[in-house]
């Protein structure tokens, strides 16, 4: 009798066929998280020659799937196990859904004898799924798991692409049939397999799209990951080749065409998409990433040609022309209708070169930012060396993965792609936790090339211990993190959101500070680097990517920090030599002289007047009057006219109402606005060029002492664009609603996300250039003068050209006899906006704004703190730090450029008005062409300086001290000011005061925080008031010509900028 086991033919189970089935239909990889009941599944693929890559969660290797679709086009596979590996899953089988990437998810699933009686992660997958895949299958028996395989590997790649899901329960996996029969299965299945079917003819859509096209003035090619997925970036380069059209592509679709070439539309988006007429828009939704294909960001009658491999996508969109059909068929068919009867723009084509010539501009901008190596790191110095990296890389273009919020940003904009398919980001959903799975399914899907990420440190936490699937399978991926504290740069909340029993609990945003990521690869065997500086990130990079192996390079770039890190340099360049003052070495501050300091020889000092802080609810005897007055005002107008009795006087109602108002001031807080406007503020008019021609706008340009200049608009205008935040006003003076619903709100403030100018120290001052005089017919201003303190003392000067949408920033080159190693403390310019005079820490110097070339018209020891130039443009006012105020004659000196100034020894005033405590230092020298007779003595070092517009004889300045005077230079001999506004409380804090357009008005903020308006003729102390946390340091008015018209409005709507907030007063 024959052995039973010679006449039984030999069997295989469920697990088996599975896998035999996805070899046989050419499937290569799988991702995916084993356990029960699948375990068996991956070990039996691994058998028949696919790649299995485990991964520690599901949602990444489901990322990871989802990814290898897309740069292969071949379904992505994820292996999960059931309930609750299925819903991790979800997230992999979503993304290949919204962003339209071919990809199939298989999952175990309970015994279908159990199913409803709890069994173990019991789940309706089916249903769970449905609403991110295109077909779901489930085999209930194991002679259908070859067919079920077959259908979810058509479908997802048909048509539009996208997930698709089988589910095979546990029993079916453990049924078992004989080898031959399961052999015979998988060849009728692979047999049977259909082409997808051809569409019909195009040639009537193909022609009416190069008609279209032909006709255009101003055309423009879109392209996004469609056609890159469809491989269509030959016929694509040919069809921009051959028609000379400019061509702009989504994040994903850049490198289809070199982000380099000469027809590339990327750094000119906003004219190129605001001003083209007609828009061929290929393998790309017209969705937000688009912005709808809507006005105001396109133009209202642009014509759209729309080609989709959805019908359902063409009639969502309803375009002028929409063509169903694959990008690369599409795109070859229009290259040979072309062919027929060609046509070219050609470079000097007006459409083209005005293209040219934004994008130029706009790179040269960005390149001059670039350029900077600023540390503690920005975003911008480690962007460029990382790019610079890459670029220099032999062979294959690396694949960039970027992640994160302003990471991802950032990089969009400074890394360069060259080939397709080689940028992965968030894509259509801007999905956080996708880079180490793109990571792997790149280095997996192209071997043969480097994969570099650029992540955030919040992006890279979502998938962070899939490093060690990096390690463990020795894939040639590099990690660069971007440290900096956690979600949108760590802790941005105001001080009004810090409250509540939680209130010393971490922001939501902020992370472990100086986090060591690097380390969590050297755990598993990889290589981890931490690197602060240009040198060590370029070391770091060059040794990571020519191994090839496993890396984290992670980079200390803290915005928040180097903001600290440039107020600190504020700090250290001031000089501890202050009268009224000392200065504490340990506390690194200083503080005002209450009694005799020990080693000194004088005992005398000055005390300052500080006055005790009022209670926030308190009222003074005048607002309580002057609150219940206005109603009498009003009244006492209708009897009498605008000239009213006022105290047994006749006084003018306007005077009088403003003297109300004044008392009670409405103030508004901007939200968003934090560190971004609290060294200098400057509002102003210009008339822009914008696609729909010249066009008015209110423009605020705010300083920080973080380095950052940011651009604001000003406008009622609430739509918010891409790259653009809306910084809505909130109340907070008064606290009673109904005490503001008589007054206006203000406008609202749209703030870039990106500053335009990131300095390596402090903004120390923004003038304009070519500035109003003192008539309400004020005509537009499009120029600026921007300074920076300087780090160790090279202060730079900036010209802010704000005539087109996209501002230009030009670095002025100091020439002549002014060094460049300066530290700049302040400017002004000249009403003709020739020249700029800026105080520096070596004296006082004018530079031309045209030519760059300077001299010193004052040369100090004292550091000139402040500076305004007379009316006439003969006279600058300098502020010293010793206290001192000179008027220095420019029309005096030689004419030649260099010319050798007086020297004048100038006697301190004595001690007892001073401050000083020592008799050492008697006379300062001074150099420059002044009359030592009317220099000017303040208590302390000079914060402001500010003249009268209507009567320039008047100057007005103030001290650190907290004197505020207002002097007549007519009478400066006798060294007493003719008004003091008492209240003002300051301990060496700079603070820029304001007087409102109507000159009746002074407005400063206070090292108390208080915020007080004093009348300029009475010296009366009008209000008081606490809103903000953080000192209002500067102040500026509005110059919109309605506020202006506001007659009866005090300040005509001022701005105020702190560490916290900027404020509007009305």
């Amino acid at each position: 009798m024959a052995d039973k086991s010679e006449t039984t033919p030999p069997s295989i189970d469920g697990n088996v066929l599975v896998a035999k089935s996805l070899s046989h239909l050419g499937v290569t990889h799988m991702f995916g998280v084993v356990g029960i009941p699948v375990t068996s599944l991956a070990s039996r693929a691994m058998a028949l020659g696919i790649r299995f890559i485990a991964f520690h969660n599901e949602q990444s290797a489901g990322y990871a799937a989802s990814a290898y679709g897309y740069l292969t086009g071949k379904p992505g596979i994820l292996l999960t196990v059931s309930g609750p590996g299925c819903v991790h899953g979800l997230a992999g089988l979503s993304n290949a859904w919204v962003n339209t990437w071919p990809m199939v998810m298989i999952s175990g699933s309970c015994d279908q004898r159990d199913v409803g009686r709890g069994d173990f992660q019991e789940l309706d997958q089916i249903e769970a799924v449905k609403a991110f895949s295109k077909l779901s299958e489930k085999a209930k028996d194991v002679r259908e798991i070859p067919d079920c395989v077959s259908r979810v590997l058509d479908r997802a790649v048909s048509g539009r692409p996208g997930g698709c899901y089988l589910d095979i329960p546990t029993d079916v996996l453990r049924q078992k049939i004989s080898e031959s029969e399961a052999d015979k299965l998988v060849d009728e299945v692979e047999r049977s397999r259909k082409e997808e079917p051809i569409r019909g003819s195009l040639r009537s859509e193909i022609e009416s799209a190069v008609s279209l096209l032909r006709k255009a003035e101003r055309p423009l090619i879109v392209f996004g990951k469609g056609a890159a997925y469809s491989r269509a970036e030959d016929e694509l380069k040919k069809l921009v080749e051959i028609t000379g059209i400019p061509f702009l592509p989504t994040p994903m679709g850049k490198g289809l065409l070199p982000d380099t070439h000469e027809f590339s539309a990327t750094a000119a988006r906003s004219l190129a998409i605001g001003k083209c007429d007609v828009a061929l828009v290929v393998g790309a939704r017209l969705n937000w990433l688009l912005h709808f294909g809507e006005s105001p960001k396109w133009d209202k009658d642009v014509k759209f040609i729309l080609v989709d491999v959805s019908e359902e996508e063409i009639e969502l969109r309803k375009p002028h022309l929409g063509i169903v059909g694959d990008a690369k068929t599409v795109i070859g068919l229009l290259n040979r209708e072309i062919k027929d009867d060609p046509f070219c723009l050609g470079k000097s084509n007006s459409w083209v070169e005005s293209i040219s010539k934004k994008a130029k501009e706009n790179g040269e901008k960005m390149e001059i930012q670039l350029a900077k190596d600023v540390v503690p790191f920005n975003f911008l110095t480690p962007m460029r060396i990382i790019r610079d990296a890459i670029l220099a890389v032999e062979g294959p273009s690396p694949v960039v993965v970027s992640e994160g919020a302003n990471t991802m940003d950032v990089g969009r904009s400074v890394l360069v792609q060259k080939e397709p398919r080689t940028r992965l980001d968030a894509g259509t959903w801007g999905t956080m936790g996708v880079g180490l799975g793109y990571c792997i399914a790149a280095a997996v899907a192209s071997p043969d090339r480097l994969v570099v990420a650029v992540e955030g440190d919040s992006g890279f936490g979502f998938s962070a211990m899939e490093v060690e699937t990096l390690v463990r399978y020795n894939l040639a991926v590099v990690i660069i993190v971007f440290n900096n504290g956690g979600v949108y740069g760590g802790d941005r909340r105001g001080p009004e959101e810090i409250s509540g029993p939680h209130k010393e609990d971490p922001a939501p945003t902020s992370f472990v500070p100086n986090a060591g990521y690097h380390k969590l690869i050297e755990a598993f065997g990889g290589k981890g680097y931490i690197v602060e500086t240009p040198d060590e990130l370029k070391s770091a990079l060059a040794e990571s990517f020519a191994a090839r192996k496993p890396a984290v390079p992670l980079m200390v770039s803290d915005e928040k920090e180097h903001r600290e890190q440039s107020r600190l340099q504020v700090r250290h360049n001031m000089k501890p030599e202050l009268p009224g003052f000392y200065y504490d070495e340990e506390k690194n501050r200083y503080f005002p002289i209450k009694g005799p300091i020990p080693g000194a020889k004088s005992s005398s000092s000055s005390r300052t007047k500080q006055k005790p802080e009022p209670k926030p609810e308190q009222e003074t005897n005048y607002q309580k009057r002057t609150k219940l007055k206005a109603l009498k005002l009003v009244y006492s107008r209708e009897l009498n006219g605008n000239v009213i009795p006022v105290n047994k006087k006749m006084s003018n109602f306007r005077d009088e109402i403003q003297k109300t108002q004044a008392s009670y001031p409405v103030v508004w807080r901007y939200g968003s606005t934090e560190d971004i406007g609290d060294t200098a503020l400057k509002q102003f008019q210009v008339d822009v060029q914008t696609p729909v021609g010249l066009t008015r706008k209110n423009i605020l340009v705010a300083g920080s002492a973080g380095g950052c200049l940011s651009i604001l608009r000003v406008s009622k205008d609430r739509q918010v664009y891409d790259g653009v935040i809306e910084c809505d006003p909130v109340s907070v003076l008064p606290c009673k609603e109904n005490d503001t619903e008589e007054r206006e709100a203000p406008e609202h403030i749209l703030r870039p996300t990106q500053p335009c100018l990131v300095a390596l120290s402090s903004i120390s001052s923004i003038e304009l250039i070519g500035r109003s005089d003192a008539s309400e017919n004020s005509h537009p201003v499009n120029r600026a003068l921007i300074t920076t303190l300087g780090s160790t003392g090279r202060g730079s000067i900036f010209i802010l050209n704000v005539a087109e949408e996209v501002n230009i920033l030009t670095p002025r080159s100091l020439q002549g006899n002014v060094s460049s190693e300066c530290t700049i403390w302040t400017s002004d310019c000249n009403i003709s906006g020739s020249h700029a005079a800026i105080g520096t820490d070596l004296g006082a110097g004018l530079v031309d704004l045209e030519t760059g070339v300077g001299s010193y018209f004052l040369r100090s020891k004292s550091d000139v703190f402040a500076l305004q130039f007379h009316q006439s443009g003969n006279i600058v006012h300098c502020g010293l730090r010793n206290g001192a105020i000179v008027s220095v004659d420019l029309r005096e000196r030689p004419g030649r450029p260099f010319p050798r100034l007086t020297r004048h020894q100038i006697r301190y005033q004595s001690s007892s008005k001073t401050g000083l405590t020592s008799t050492k230092k008697q006379w300062f020298e001074l150099q420059g062409n002044i009359n030592p007779s009317h220099v000017i003595y303040m208590p302390s070092s000079l914060t402001c300086l500010k003249t009268l517009k209507t009567s320039d004889q008047y100057l007005m300045a103030s001290s650190m001290d907290g004197t505020i005077k207002l002097y007549d230079q007519r009478m400066v001999k006798r060294g007493v000011g003719v008004q003091t506004y008492e209240g003002h409380v300051n301990s060496h804090t700079p603070i820029e005061f304001g007087i409102d357009p109507s000159e009746r008005f002074i407005l400063s903020g206070g090292d108390d925080c208080y915020t007080r308006i004093w009348s300029i003729k009475s010296g009366q102390l009008m209000s008081e008031n606490k809103f903000s946390n953080s000192v209002p340091s500067v102040v500026c008015w509005s110059a919109d010509e309605r506020q202006r018209d506001r007659k009866d409005s005090i300040g005509h709507g001022a701005w105020l900028g702190s560490r916290e907030a900027i404020f509007n007063l009305l």
